[in-house]
């Protein structure tokens, strides 16, 4: 099964990476033929497990479309999604 997994790993938190490493090894304990394909903000893998992981940058949007089109199982989590705008730093229309 083809799994791709959508977060902010690889930028530096030692957390967000470390969910992505236990998300990926708990999925291979119950399937072994699983293949990974990691959506990263970060410019490095995240993963420093055992696992054959792929990686996408989050701007490299034509392959990251045709990874989620491929897949078997989306999976959305790990890190800081929405961006904190400071109240006044933008109008309202």
């Amino acid at each position: 099964m083809h799994y791709v997994l959508h977060g902010y790993y690889g930028a530096g938190n030692i957390g967000d990476d470390a969910i992505l490493e236990s998300i990926i090894d708990s999925i291979f304990l119950d399937d072994q033929n699983a293949r990974f394909t990691v959506i990263s903000k970060g410019v490095k893998s995240a993963y420093k497990g055992p696992r054959k992981v792929s990686v996408n940058k989050s701007s490299e949007v034509e392959k990251i479309r045709l990874a989620i089109k491929s897949c078997d199982r989306f999976i959305l989590g790990g890190g800081e999604f929405y961006k904190i705008i400071p109240v006044g730093s933008h109008k309202m229309h």
